[in-house]
This record gives C-alpha cells, structure tokens and sequence, in this order.
C-alpha cells in the first residue's frame, strides 16, 4: 500500500522517471540501505536526466531539423580543410552566449549542413532555443509576412530562438553575385 501512496504522489508531482525506476531502486538497495541523501540525490538526478532528455528531444522535433547528425558523426578526414578543433570549440556553444554569428562557406557537399544541424542539436541538448530553416524559405516566409502586413510579428518570433540556423546562404549569395557583379561577401568559416 505505501508504494502506492507513494506512486500517487509522484503522478501528482510528476515524476514520470522516479516512479519508473523506484521500484528497482527500492529492491536493488534493500540490503545495504543507503543513507536517505544519497538515495534521494541519485533518484534526482535521474528524473533531471529524464526531463533534459525529453526537453532537448521537443526542442529538436520543433527545429524543423532535416536530418540528425553530430559532430562525432562528421568525418573530418573526409574534409581536411575544415578546422576540427574550430568546430568542437564551436560545440561549447560559447558563440550563443555571447551572441556571436557563425558562417559556413564553401563547396556543396563539403558538410557544411551536416555541421550546423550538429550545432543545433547540441544546443537543443542544453535546453537551447533552435529553428532550423533554409535561406530561400526564410526569404519567402518573411516576404509573405510583409504582403500580410505582419513582418514585425515575424521577426519577432524569430529573433526568440537562441540559435537560428539559416542553411544555404552561400547559394544566395551565388546567385546574387550571378546578378549582381557587385555583390561580395567574406567568409567567417571556410569550408572545403
């Protein structure tokens, strides 16, 4: 009956991930009992274990990600001009907390998608803000928001994201030079 009440209560309190595990917990140290502090430290830290989880999983469902893939799983021998180093000091995330840009430049194909969707996943593993869209449908978003009559309502939702990843930048500003002779631009990060 007490694990019962018990269970009640984390429902109340929901404790989703306690209640899963405190059974188990319960049996497994039974017999060297633990002190209450140590039991309710480790049962803490696996329900904040659980609720990460399933923030940063929301976050990288809502990201409009179009595909998954970390750092780790970018192979850096496959592209030797890219900087490994620069992109696991990029995987700190400092560059968000010090609201600094970041621009990947280069050839198709060279990864530079693959690495800003590891950037974005990371920050979605840290609780952070991510939307994830292409320059051409940022552009086409923000156009129709203009004709609609609510660009600022727009830029606002957008600017709420603590890292907004603009992927295919570098097209535009191809096809802007294509049109424009005069266009330049300079690269923060090359790559390939």
């Amino acid at each position: 009956i007490m694990i019962e009440e018990i269970n009640k209560k984390l429902d109340i309190l929901e404790l989703e991930r306690i209640k899963e595990i405190l059974p188990d917990y319960i049996h497994k140290t039974s017999k060297n009992n633990p002190p209450i502090s140590e039991s309710l430290d480790y049962l803490l830290e696996e329900e904040i274990k659980y609720k990460d989880a399933r923030a940063s999983e929301g976050i990288i469902k809502a990201s409009g990600f179009p595909f998954r893939k970390t750092i780790n799983d970018y192979d850096f021998t496959f592209q030797p001009s890219v900087n490994e180093n620069q992109i696991r000091e990029l995987s700190s995330l400092s560059f968000i907390e010090k609201s600094e840009n970041i621009i990947f430049v280069g050839n198709p194909g060279t990864g530079k998608t693959h690495l800003a969707v590891a950037l974005g996943i990371e920050a979605a593993k840290h609780r952070k803000s991510v939307y994830f869209i292409t320059c051409h449908n940022l552009i086409q978003k923000l156009n129709k928001a203009q004709k609609e009559n609510r660009l600022d309502k727009q830029l606002q939702h957008l600017s709420q994201y603590k890292l907004l990843i603009i992927d295919e930048i570098d097209f535009l500003i191809k096809k802007r030079q294509i049109n424009d002779h005069t266009i330049g631009y300079k690269s923060y990060q090359q790559i390939g």
